[in-house]
Order: C-alpha cells, then sequence, then structure tokens
C-alpha cells in the first residue's frame, strides 16, 4: 500500500474509532479506558478527550527495546512517558 493511501486509511480509521468511543462515553455507566494503538501524545491526547484513561503497552516496549541496561531501560522508559503525559494529559471527566 502506498503512503499516501496508508495515511487516508488511518485517518478514516481514527474517526470511526472516535465516533465509536464517543458512543461507548455516552452509554457507559462506569469509568472506561481506551488501550489499542496509542503511540503518541496526539492520539492519548485525542482518546483523553472522550475516555478517562488510556493503557499503552506496545510502544513503550518499542521505545526500550534497544536499550543496553537496566538503567538505560528505566530511562527511556520515564522520557516515554514524560512525553506522552506532556501532550496528551487532559482529563475530560
Amino acid at each position: 500500500m502506498r503512503p499516501q493511501a496508508q495515511k487516508k486509511l488511518r485517518e478514516q480509521q481514527s474517526a470511526q474509532l472516535e465516533d465509536y468511543l464517543t458512543r461507548v462515553r455516552r452509554n457507559a455507566k462506569k469509568p472506561f479506558v481506551v488501550g489499542f494503538g496509542i503511540e503518541t501524545a496526539a492520539q492519548a491526547a485525542k482518546i483523553f478527550k472522550i475516555a478517562d484513561g488510556i493503557v499503552v503497552g506496545s510502544a513503550l516496549l518499542r521505545y526500550i527495546a534497544d536499550a543496553t541496561s537496566p538503567e538505560e531501560t528505566a530511562e527511556r522508559a520515564a522520557a516515554f512517558w514524560q512525553n506522552l503525559r506532556q501532550g496528551a494529559y487532559q482529563p475530560a471527566h
């Protein structure tokens, strides 16, 4: 798939996901979190506008994968979370 086609597909999926999560929010009686496909602060910020929280796993693991020591792993993990929080954390509820 060409890069332009991939970008368009991701944008369509993002819009569909946002619509779906908005419906979930309207009908949810309890807090809910979202945890699929979140890799960037911008994506996290978008989800935080609708959901009560996010779950990030695979993106963090990719970010720390090349670390060569426990200290570097911790530093990379802290940097990842700091970046995600700076751009994303805007509780809506």
